[in-house]
């Protein structure tokens, strides 16, 4: 599998995670850094935990989708790991119903899973990475992992 796509059709060159928070943790952890903030931890409440958070996250990356990062509970990736799938459009299932709700918060994932089922991976991989080269991340996509309504969605 390639690794820039998730089980679900997500091309991670889009992800406002990996493409905005995670360069934005790593500026301000650097800021933090010559501002002295480790040695004013101590002073901070929970400081501690802060930092080994945003070191964390800087570290090991914010990676919501792959390995055991996201939602526990993420549905469409357990279903595609349990049929050793590595994208659901692969499925003579798919579309199924795990993608209902997903389809209705981003139409735009049901568009480009259409263009990989339709004329391929190379060609989905060009047009994500021509995307990508802009200015372009899926609307809120990186935030489906720890909200609410996503979660209940994706297990519907």
């Amino acid at each position: 599998m390639d690794e820039n796509i998730c089980h679900c059709g997500l091309y991670c060159g889009n992800c406002m995670i990996k493409v905005r928070v995670l360069p934005m943790a790593k500026e301000f952890r650097s800021e933090l850094t010559r501002a002295g903030f480790e040695e004013a931890m101590e002073h901070i409440p929970d400081a501690e935990i802060f930092w080994e958070f945003l070191n964390s996250m800087v570290g090991s990356g914010v990676c919501t989708c792959h390995g055991s990062g996201g939602a526990k509970d993420c549905d469409i990736r357990d279903c595609a790991k349990s049929k050793e799938i590595e994208v659901c459009v692969t499925c003579e299932n798919y579309p199924c119903r795990r993608f209902d709700q997903m389809f209705r918060r981003f139409p735009v994932l049901a568009k480009d899973n259409q263009l990989l089922r339709d004329r391929g991976m190379d060609v989905w991989l060009k047009f994500q990475e021509d995307r990508s080269s802009g200015d372009y991340v899926y609307p809120s996509v990186c935030s489906h992992a720890f909200t609410r309504p996503c979660r209940d969605a994706l297990k519907e």
